[in-house]
C-alpha cells in the first residue's frame, strides 16, 4: 500500500510539473540489447528488408507506443516534424543537439540514412505537427524514436504506464460518462496494456502497442483532467483471475447480452471464464441464443431491460442490396444464411449460395466484413441514422427481399467482456468501478501490479 501510495504522489507530481525533466535520464540510462536477428515474421516491406532498429529493454513501469501518421493503424511516415513548448533534445549517434522551446526539427527519410535511429526529449510535451488528430495537432510525453527504416520513417513514443493512460481513457471513453465509469476504464485499460507489453505483436518496431483499435486508441483525443484522476485512482490496479493479470477486452455496446470470448475469436477449447457471455441486467443469467428464432424473438423483443437499452446502438436496422456483396467463386448470389452461432446469439458461419457455387465465411469479423453495409443507411434504436464500414456486431438476422438483404441487429462492437455504455449505466446506478467489473469480468479480482505473478 505503501508503494501504492508513492507512486499516486508522483504521479500527481508530474501531471501538475513539480518535477522536471523526467525524460533527459533516458538518453542515457537506457540498456540496449539486439534481438533484431531473432524476427522471422515481418509485415511491411520496410521491416522485411531491414530490421536494424534498437530495441530497448525497459522497466516495467515503461510502454513504447507505435505512432501512427494521420491514419491509425498506418505506420510509415515520409517527413516527421517535431517541436515542443519548452526546450528539448535532438540524439543522434554523433551528438545531442539542444532545441529552443517553439524550434521545429524536420527529418525526411532518406534511403543512405536507413537503420539510424534519432531520439527526441525534453522536460515538457513534444509535439508531431506532420500528423493530425481528432483534436488537432498531437503532443506526446515521455520520449520520440524516429527510426530510418527500408522505406518510411517509424515513430516510438516511449513513456511511463501509468501516463501512457492518460491519453488511452478520453481515446476509449468519454470523460463525460463520469469519474466511476472512467475508472472502470483505467483498470481495464491498464491491464489490457500490461498483457500486450508481454506478446509479440509490434516487436519488430521494437515497440509494445501502437496507437490504434489494434491495442487501445491512444492520443486520438486529448488526456484531460478527468482522465488523469481516473489512473491516479486506480494507480497500479490490475484485474486478475488467480492472481494473473487477465486480457479486459471491452466494446461500445451490447445486444442485451455479451459474447463468449471463443464464439467471437476462432479459438480451441472454452472460453475464459471471465470472458464468458451473459445477459445484461442484475441477474447475469447466461442464456442460449444459438437458434435462429430465439434471436429474432430476443432482439424484437422489448421485455427485456438491460444496461444498454436505452442507448442508440442497442438495435438496428440496414438494407444492403445483394450487389454489394462479393460474387468472387459463388456468381450471381441466390442465398445468404447464417448456418452457426454461439450461445449468445454471434453468427459463427455464413452461408452464400449463388448459380457458381457455394461459399462459406467463419469467423464473426470476416462475417461482420463480407455483409459491410459501407455506403448504407444503418437506422438505430432512437430514430437515428449512422454508418460503419463492417456490420455493427455480430448478433443479427437476415432476411431476404428480392435483391435486397435486410438486415436487423443489436450492439456496437465485437461483445466480449465489458460494454461501455453499459458500465455507464451501472455507474449512474450507484455501483463502484469493483462492482462493475467484477460483473463483466466473472470470478475476477482488482489487485495492485506488484501482487501479480
Amino acid at each position: 500500500m505503501g508503494e501504492k501510495i508513492i507512486i499516486v504522489l508522483l504521479l500527481l507530481c508530474m501531471s501538475i510539473g513539480i518535477v522536471s525533466g523526467p525524460y533527459l535520464w533516458m538518453l542515457s540510462g537506457e540498456r540496449e540489447v539486439s534481438g533484431a536477428d531473432e524476427e522471422t515474421e515481418k509485415t511491411t516491406e520496410q521491416i522485411t528488408e531491414e530490421r536494424s532498429q534498437e530495441e530497448t529493454v525497459i522497466d516495467d513501469s515503461m510502454i513504447r507506443v507505435l505512432i501512427s501518421n494521420s491514419t491509425l493503424g498506418k505506420y510509415d511516415h515520409k517527413t516527421v516534424t517535431i517541436t515542443s513548448k519548452q526546450e528539448y533534445y535532438v540524439k543522434t549517434d554523433s551528438k545531442t543537439e539542444k532545441k529552443k522551446a517553439g524550434e521545429t526539427t524536420t527529418l525526411k527519410y532518406d534511403q543512405k540514412k536507413k537503420g539510424q535511429t534519432v531520439v527526441f526529449s525534453g522536460t515538457g510535451q513534444l509535439e508531431i505537427s506532420s500528423i493530425r488528430r481528432a483534436y488537432g495537432i498531437p503532443s506526446y510525453r515521455g520520449i520520440l524514436k524516429v527510426h530510418y527504416g527500408s522505406s518510411a520513417l517509424t515513430i516510438i513514443n516511449q513513456l511511463l504506464l501509468e501516463e501512457y493512460l492518460y491519453a488511452v481513457i478520453p481515446s476509449e471513453m468519454p470523460v463525460s460518462y463520469g469519474s466511476e465509469a472512467l475508472k472502470v476504464q483505467a483498470v481495464c485499460a491498464r491491464s489490457f496494456a500490461v498483457k500486450q507489453k508481454a506478446g509479440q505483436k509490434f516487436r519488430q518496431y521494437g515497440a509494445d502497442v501502437d496507437d490504434s483499435v489494434s491495442s487501445q486508441v491512444y492520443n486520438n483525443t486529448r488526456e484531460c483532467e478527468e482522465s488523469i484522476q481516473a489512473v491516479l485512482d486506480t494507480a497500479g490496479e490490475v484485474l486478475t483471475y488467480k492472481n494473473e493479470i487477465i486480457s479486459t477486452y471491452f466494446f461500445s455496446t451490447s445486444w442485451g447480452h455479451t459474447a463468449d470470448s471463443h464464439d467471437v475469436w476462432i479459438q480451441k477449447g472454452d472460453s475464459p471464464v471471465y470472458l464468458t457471455g451473459k445477459i445484461q441486467n442484475d441477474s447475469g443469467e447466461a442464456l442460449d441464443l444459438s437458434a435462429e428464432e430465439d434471436v429474432k424473438k430476443f432482439l424484437n423483443s422489448n421485455d427485456e431491460i438491460t444496461y444498454d437499452s436505452n442507448f442508440p446502438w442497442y438495435r438496428w436496422e440496414v438494407t444492403i442490396p445483394v450487389s454489394n456483396l462479393s460474387k468472387t467463386t459463388v456468381g450471381s448470389i441466390r442465398d445468404v444464411k447464417v448456418t452457426k452461432r454461439g450461445k449468445s446469439g454471434v453468427a459463427k458461419e455464413l452461408r452464400i449460395t449463388g448459380s457458381g457455387g457455394v461459399r462459406v465465411i467463419q469467423g464473426e469479423y470476416r462475417i461482420r466484413s463480407y455483409l459491410s453495409p459501407e455506403g448504407c443507411s444503418i437506422s438505430r434504436a432512437d430514430g437515428s441514422k449512422g454508418s460503419a464500414s463492417i456490420l455493427p456486431s455480430g448478433c443479427f438476422y437476415i432476411e431476404k427481399k428480392g435483391k435486397k438483404l435486410i438486415i436487423n441487429g443489436g450492439g456496437y462492437g465485437h461483445g466480449v467482456g465489458m460494454s461501455q455504455n453499459g458500465a455507464k449505466e451501472q455507474a449512474q446506478d450507484g455501483k463502484t468501478y469493483t462492482d462493475i467489473l467484477k460483473f463483466y469480468y466473472s470470478q475476477t479480482e482488482v489487485k495492485d501490479i506488484s501482487e501479480c505473478e
